[in-house]
């Protein structure tokens, strides 16, 4: 069986390295996403700030018997994740900020996808999906509807770090000027 109906809100997921994931295959190890969907449909992902991971920010995994459908990503921000922001993986490896590989009908809206080492958005092998009012500068294949790309490109790359918990700092790491409430988590 699979997994449907799920929220998943309001969250911070962040510098993650190595991941678990559930869905209808069962529970398996991923590779530093901050979300990672298989085969589940049906699943709204909203108002997350999903930042500094590993590898995707969200993965939904089709491919063979299995395919992540009809899901809404609306209204997170999936910014400075390694390999990408949003991604569907279908049987291949792919790189992108929001990506989707063999997974149909994901409606992807008002999502602020920048920064991502690669690609913000990847997209092979789908069917019906759309969506508006995205912000992002490497769309690599996707389109908000009515335009080429997103809708709104990335503000100019952050010169500085805002702090929060676990971030890894560096001898070149800018922390950005302020006073902030960080909790450990």
């Amino acid at each position: 069986g699979s997994s449907s109906n799920n929220v998943i809100e309001g969250n911070v997921i962040a510098n993650n390295g190595i991941n678990t994931s559930i869905g209808s295959v069962g529970v398996a190890v991923g590779f530093g996403d901050g979300i990672t969907l298989v085969g589940v449909d049906f699943t709204t992902i909203r108002n997350n700030l999903i930042i500094n991971n590993f590898h995707s920010g969200v993965d939904m995994v089709g491919g063979g018997l299995v395919s992540s459908d009809n899901n809404l990503i609306t209204s997170n921000t999936i910014n400075n994740n390694n390999l990408a922001g949003l991604f569907q993986l279908g049987g291949a490896v792919a790189v992108g900020g929001i990506g989707i590989t063999n997974s149909n009908f994901e409606t992807i809206n008002s999502n602020t996808v920048c920064y991502n080492t690669n690609l913000d958005f990847n997209i092979n092998n789908v069917v019906g999906s759309s969506g508006t009012s995205n912000t992002c500068n490497n769309p690599d294949g996707w389109n908000d509807m009515g335009v080429t790309g997103c809708t709104l490109p990335c503000a100019p790359t952050p010169t500085c770090v805002i702090p929060m918990d676990d971030l890894y700092i560096t001898s070149t790491t800018q922390l950005c000027t302020g006073t902030y409430n960080i909790i450990d988590s």
